[in-house]
């Protein structure tokens, strides 16, 4: 089938215009992308909390997987009231268990895929948990299609001071595109005072490279800090020596770094994992990534 030579010329003016606006769309989205990079919420009429007793704070991380389950790909995991089932199953294992802190990786904030849900949001409400961090480090949006994720702490206790952590980027087209992995980190206000700060820790799955270099950042600013501090999250890295760590030839690692005998972290374990300690993957682990 031919077009006429009218019809066509409308046809590519209707495309020209559609990329047009696409094209806006996506750019205004970036721009404001920074703005929009750290968040605090808090739940209306929330109330603070009262104080753990000493030396009990119940602290969890959990990767959420954008609400998908075990299946593979982000598109999977069914439609969105089957993803939100799995996120509150997940606020209510938080609860049973009194998490007065939660950091989640992986949180959609207002993404397609997952039907604009803030996965984040939805946990905190299941747990009982009224204040929320939210790192929006990968936003990207065009008609119809918007992609917004990243990182979140939950807590019992009100969060203040939001910080950002720069990481390098794997891609620098990537990172222009849609962001990349970065450190944040907020301060928990604890009502009889022993404030500390928490770190949500989301490095990057692909190349130690890029773990050990935010290992570093991280590392150096741990050390500025006057409060404590607790990092949580993805680490997607282990203690050199570890069996099949994705670093098994790599004589430091980011783990290393930041819980070595000068480093500023703990991790457990601390020798040659038993069996219970592997972590990774969820169905038969065969390493320590965390």
């Amino acid at each position: 089938m031919t077009l006429n030579r009218p019809l066509r010329t409308w046809l590519l003016r209707i495309a020209g215009a559609v990329l047009v606006v696409c094209a806006a769309w996506f750019g205004a989205s970036r721009l404001q992308a920074p703005s929009r990079l750290l968040q605090l919420h808090a739940a209306p009429a929330a109330e603070r909390a009262p104080a753990p007793p000493p030396g009990e704070l119940t602290i969890a991380t959990a990767n959420l997987a954008h609400g998908r389950g075990p299946t593979a790909g982000n598109f999977g995991g069914g439609g969105a009231e089957e993803r939100a089932g799995r996120l509150r199953a997940i606020g209510r294992l938080l609860r049973e268990h009194a998490v007065d802190v939660a950091v989640l990786n992986e949180a959609d904030f207002d993404s397609f895929w997952s039907g604009g849900v803030d996965q984040a949001a939805l946990v905190a409400e299941e747990a009982g948990l009224p204040y929320r961090f939210e790192m929006h480090t990968m936003q990207a949006a065009v008609p119809f299609l918007k992609l917004d994720f990243g990182t979140a702490v939950i807590s019992r206790f009100p969060l203040r001071d939001p910080e950002l952590l720069p990481f390098p980027a794997r891609s620098r087209l990537w990172s222009a595109v849609l962001g990349h992995k970065q450190g944040g980190a907020v301060t928990v206000e604890l009502e009889a005072g022993g404030n500390f700060k928490i770190h949500a820790t989301h490095l990057e799955h692909q190349g130690e490279r890029w773990r050990l270099e935010a290992a570093e950042v991280m590392d150096a600013w741990i050390r500025r800090q006057a409060l404590p501090v607790l990092a949580a999250g993805d680490f997607n890295s282990s203690q050199a020596g570890f069996p099949t760590p994705f670093a098994a030839d790599w004589p430091r690692t980011a783990v290393s770094v930041l819980s070595d005998a000068d480093g500023p972290l703990r991790s457990l374990p601390v020798g040659p994992p038993a069996p219970g300690d592997l972590t990774f993957p969820s169905i038969r682990p065969d390493r320590v990534i965390d």
